[in-house]
């Protein structure tokens, strides 16, 4: 997801729903938490650890979240199905 990638590049916790792919990210890379309805969003924000918190997750995740390494799967995928045709 863009916008959660946004926001590690800029060094912002990611807040998100809890949905399976945004959840396997936030979890790979311990840069934030996912959470389920405003419930869960209240007691998020009542106990915040603060944004430092989360500064050497998010700037390990920006390393591996960028173009540079996510444009080598996607033209090896490209390649596979142009070799399969």
């Amino acid at each position: 997801p863009n916008k959660l990638t946004d926001y590690v590049h800029v060094g912002l916790p990611v807040f998100a729903r809890d949905l399976p792919e945004i959840k396997k990210l936030v979890d790979r890379f311990g840069i934030g938490h996912c959470v389920n309805g405003v419930v869960g969003l209240a007691e998020l924000l009542n106990h915040f650890p603060g944004k430092a918190h989360f500064a050497d997750a998010l700037a390990k995740a920006s390393c591996e979240l960028n173009w540079d390494k996510e444009k080598s799967a996607l033209l090896g995928v490209y390649c596979r199905v142009m070799d399969s045709i």
